[in-house]
């Protein structure tokens, strides 16, 4: 345990990283002012209210239309409320308008809108297939109140300012020890090639999960505060448009959330790698973004550019089951009702054990050898 304390306090006392994640945490905050709750509405009757009075406004009217959504219900809301303005085409003063969630969800979903039509705004046509689709499901509906695809987006910033923290903070951890003498000296120590290295990867993995935790965490936190939690028992088809998935909002978070776990681990294991390939800490973070930015870069420019061959789907498949595209990957999957989920996470999940054994055994044996 001593070890294991000695190197977290190593790894926490770092100001730099502290003091980044400061200002991460502040960034979020006003992003989530200025960038979420800027954007909540609510018009009654010519009058708008904004930020927190919408979303109480909004509350109020849930309890009249939260359950199963049928076209009864919505021709009720649009009789009420009318269909929700393109405010584009609403001119300065003119009165009796009315847009919340309510008449927003069911005219960008059901109307002719939904297609950007010109003209006036009318019901699709029952035997379209989106309105056969729409009959025929079982979601349980309700005002999202914030856990949405405005919160995906912002817990996406925490899970990508959460990887360069992780970079900065754990680098150093083996390439430290070669700039500044004392590798040699601890191989030489009686525990420095088995307990001091695990107590390195251990403290490298608990301080990552914590940075995790306080970033996705703060987040979740002022989503709760602002919105309250009855968005989370919406279906997660109307909250975030992954109509393949059954459940309600909290369990995809759930699942999306365990996979940004799962991906900051194996994100540390390949920064570990990175550090114990390097001399020096400068270059072990230079290392450590790349091999996050990399396969990104690969899939989303090169191969996507290149014919599909078989051989370049395998590619742009392993390179998917890189740590950015592990969260990505559980609304990808989702949003198409035909994709073989089981084929896709187990080859995700083997992909992902053997990077993450392969950099765990590769920058210990480099670290124990002392040479790049």
């Amino acid at each position: 345990m001593g070890l294991l304390r000695t190197e977290l306090y190593k790894i926490t006392a770092r100001r730099t990283v502290n003091i980044l994640l400061i200002v991460l945490v502040l960034f979020f905050g006003f992003y989530f002012w200025v960038g979420i709750l800027g954007d909540e509405v609510y018009t009654e009757n010519g009058k708008i209210y904004t930020r927190l009075e919408a979303i109480q406004k909004e509350k109020e009217l849930s309890e009249t239309y939260e359950g199963k959504l049928d076209m009864d219900s919505a021709r009720e809301i649009i009789r009420r409320f009318g269909w929700a303005p393109d405010w584009d085409a609403v001119e300065e003063g003119e009165e009796g308008i009315n847009d919340n969630f309510w008449n927003r969800y069911v005219t960008l979903e059901l109307s002719t809108r939904r297609f950007r039509a010109e003209g006036e705004v009318e019901w699709l046509d029952e035997e379209n297939v989106i309105m056969k689709q729409f009959a025929s499901q079982d979601w349980n509906f309700g005002y999202t109140g914030g856990w949405d695809n405005d919160l995906i987006e912002l817990l996406f910033m925490a899970l990508i300012g959460s990887a360069v923290l992780i970079v900065i903070g754990i680098s150093p951890v083996y390439s430290e020890e070669y700039s500044m003498k004392t590798a040699d000296l601890l191989m030489s120590s009686c525990y420095g090639k088995d307990r001091g290295i695990a107590a390195k990867i251990i403290a490298s993995l608990i301080w990552s999960t914590a940075i995790y935790l306080i970033c996705v965490g703060g987040c979740l936190l002022m989503t709760g505060a602002a919105y309250g939690t009855e968005g989370l028992s919406v279906s997660a088809a109307i909250s975030f448009g992954i109509y393949a998935y059954k459940g309600t909002a909290m369990k995809f978070l759930m699942r999306f959330l365990g996979f940004g776990l799962a991906a900051c681990h194996l994100h540390t294991i390949i920064t570990l790698f990175a550090s114990a390939k390097c001399r020096q800490p400068f270059w072990a973070v230079i290392w450590g973004i790349g091999f996050y930015l990399l396969p990104v870069g690969s899939a989303m420019t090169v191969l996507s550019m290149l014919r599909p061959t078989p051989a370049v789907q395998l590619l742009r498949r392993f390179c998917r089951c890189f740590p950015y595209f592990l969260p990505i990957n559980e609304i990808d999957i989702f949003i198409v009702p035909n994709t073989s989920r089981f084929s896709m996470h187990r080859f995700e999940g083997l992909v992902c054990i053997f990077l993450f054994a392969f950099c765990l055994w590769r920058g210990c044996h480099v670290y124990k050898k002392g040479r790049r």
